[in-house]
């Protein structure tokens, strides 16, 4: 059963409290990393720690962006699909679309069983729009396929 729309869809709770939690420890060792490269006594190589350290820093953003992400939220209404982000974001309208496709993936991971599923929105000419992975829960992958049915969109639902 579809929600009423508009519906907005958060990101999993997991995928917040992992992001933050790995985000967290790879920033504060790449912090460390970069204060104690600067800082240290040794006068002779100070000048190479000036230059590595900035560099090590552009991880660190890669690294912020992936937790920034992860407190995406996913918005449908009649109007389009909006995925808003902290930092940009995206916003198609129903007419942009051309076809949707959704697959599901299981994954075995010391001796886990998870699903990761994947909803990919292309344009009328093939173009890859957007791609959802497995960061909302199940919900917001059946109402994007309901509405788009219900706009006469094609949707696939092949297994990964």
């Amino acid at each position: 059963m579809t929600p009423d729309l508009p519906a907005r869809f958060p990101a999993r709770r997991l995928l917040k409290v992992v992001s933050l939690v790995v985000g967290g420890l790879v920033l504060g060792l790449l912090v460390a990393i970069t204060v104690l490269s600067i800082l240290r006594e040794d006068t002779v190589h100070t000048a190479v720690g000036f230059v590595a350290a900035p560099i090590l820093l552009i991880p660190g953003f890669f690294v912020f962006k992936m937790i920034a992400d992860s407190f995406s939220v996913l918005e449908v209404d009649e109007k389009g699909v909006r995925v808003r982000k902290w930092i940009g974001g995206k916003t198609l309208a129903w007419e942009e679309v051309g076809s949707a496709r959704y697959g599901e993936v299981l994954q075995m991971v010391h001796g886990a069983t998870s699903r990761e599923c994947f909803l990919e929105l292309r344009s009328r000419q093939g173009k890859k729009l957007l791609r959802l992975k497995s960061s909302y829960e199940p919900a917001a992958y059946e109402c994007l396929i309901e509405r788009a049915r219900a706009r006469n969109i094609p949707v696939d639902l092949g297994r990964g």
